[in-house]
């Protein structure tokens, strides 16, 4: 029976702006294989494609099982049917390049193409929650934010397949310019450039205090963000975690903003969809000590409190979501049709 349902493999292909992550599990969930590859995306889809076709059959030689369907996630606005990028700041060289007529073309298997951040949703839904709850909303914290929605237990896309960007939702408006070159967006707060230029006005502030008021010695012996990070054109989300924990008053001030900003588009997202579960992943959830307090802050104190009070708001603990999403959602559409 075990090996009856592990019958169906899928490989799930998550396209980042760096690397892009492989896995292959089966349609019991199970985890069979997992790679990287580096994305190189100046060097164009079809050099990416070489790379990736190279690591697919890699990943299939070492499981040696046949593949049935195969995901890919992403970033940007995804036309789904044609499967393509429509548009993408980070990933302009993939733009309108037929990304499942070629992965269908070179390995004969079906080929689901959608955006990462809503196959990370699927990915939290199936390997982090094992569809226990069935209404799900999941933020992917990273450089950007993205989203995705898990409605009654089925992947709600919209009419567009563009439904889940609460990283785009406006927190505050005519506030700080977004990527997407709106103002005002989550992800410019909450979002890991967002957080920096936080962190960059808390330390001008703190640096001011200490020139102009004679409070160098107490301010600066608070000024561990730049014994960590001297050059600050260097300074990420890692370093301003760490700074944190080392008891930075700049560091934990960004963070308590990252965390209010955070907790106004969850509040939305809740009022909206009534989720049982909001999942956090990505790189900048593992700094969700520094917040969660002030996210939750704001959840909880909305005047409707039902919903509030009945949704879970945790941080993934499973990685690699977004491949695992691509190839469980691979499988689920190849079920489904």
């Amino acid at each position: 029976m075990a090996m009856e349902n592990n019958r169906f493999i899928g490989v799930g292909i998550d396209v980042g702006g760096t690397y892009t992550k492989l896995a292959a599990i089966s349609d019991a969930g199970i985890v069979f294989a997992q790679s990287t590859v580096e994305t190189l995306p100046g060097l164009g889809p079809m050099k990416f494609l070489d790379r990736l076709e190279a690591a697919v059959r890699l990943l299939k030689d070492s499981i040696s099982r046949p593949v049935r369907a195969m995901g890919m996630g992403l970033a940007g606005d995804v036309d789904s049917r044609k499967g393509m990028l429509r548009c993408s700041p980070n990933m302009e060289p993939f733009t309108g390049f037929p990304f499942k007529r070629r992965l269908e073309s070179r390995f004969q298997v079906p080929v689901s193409i959608e955006n990462d951040a809503t196959l990370a949703a699927w990915g939290g839904y199936v390997a982090e929650l094992k569809r226990r709850p069935r209404n799900v909303v999941c933020l992917t914290l990273g450089t950007g934010i993205g989203g995705g929605v898990v409605v009654e237990g089925a992947l709600y896309r919209g009419s567009t397949g563009t439904a889940g960007e609460i990283g785009h939702t406006i927190v505050e408006p005519d506030g700080e310019e977004c990527s997407c070159g709106a103002r005002g967006c989550l992800e410019a707060y909450a979002g890991s450039y967002g957080i920096v230029r936080t962190a960059k006005k808390f330390l001008a502030h703190r640096e001011g205090l200490a020139a102009g008021s004679g409070r160098r010695r107490v301010v600066g012996s608070r000024n561990i963000v730049w014994r960590l990070c001297p050059d600050l054109s260097r300074l990420d989300a890692r370093v301003l975690a760490l700074a944190a924990q080392r008891g930075d008053w700049a560091a934990r001030k960004t963070w308590g903003v990252a965390g209010y900003y955070l907790g106004i588009g969850i509040a939305n997202a809740v009022m909206l969809f009534n989720p049982d579960v909001v999942l956090l992943t990505g790189g900048v959830s593992r700094a969700g000590r520094w917040f969660m307090g002030p996210l939750l802050r704001v959840v909880r104190t909305r005047p409707m409190g039902i919903p509030a009070r009945h949704v879970r708001v945790r941080i993934a603990k499973t990685p690699n979501l977004g491949s695992l999403g691509a190839a469980a959602w691979a499988l689920e559409e190849r079920k489904i049709s």
